[in-house]
């Protein structure tokens, strides 16, 4: 699916709540597998939760950079900031009810 495909996916108007809160839900960390298993076909849910995996997989790459002496903490921030910054605009997105394709995250999202 393209980036500009996915513009005209919207979340199901009979259930706009629940599409709202499981794709929310894609972006808080391990709380990403939620969505994945109960998405019930949704194309909207799937396309967050999917991108939430992914920055979920980015944070758990770079809790092991702690452990690396002396620039471990500096590599750690060199991941973690912008992957909570991409949660939090992935968050937006679902408020504003808007379908965003992340920079580089949709794309390594279309292989899950």
């Amino acid at each position: 699916m393209t980036p500009a495909q996915t513009r005209h996916i919207k979340p199901c108007k009979k259930r706009h709540v629940r599409s709202q809160f499981l794709s929310v839900l894609a972006y808080l960390g391990t709380l990403c597998f939620i969505p994945l298993s109960i998405s019930d076909d949704d194309q909207y849910i799937l396309l967050h939760a999917r991108q939430g995996l992914v920055l979920w997989g980015l944070e758990l790459f770079a809790t092991p950079l702690l452990f690396i002496p002396g620039v471990g903490k500096s590599l750690f921030l060199m991941v973690f900031v912008p992957v909570v910054a991409l949660s939090l605009l992935g968050i937006l997105g679902v408020l504003l009810r808007r379908t965003w394709c992340l920079p580089i995250v949709y794309r390594l999202s279309r292989a899950i």
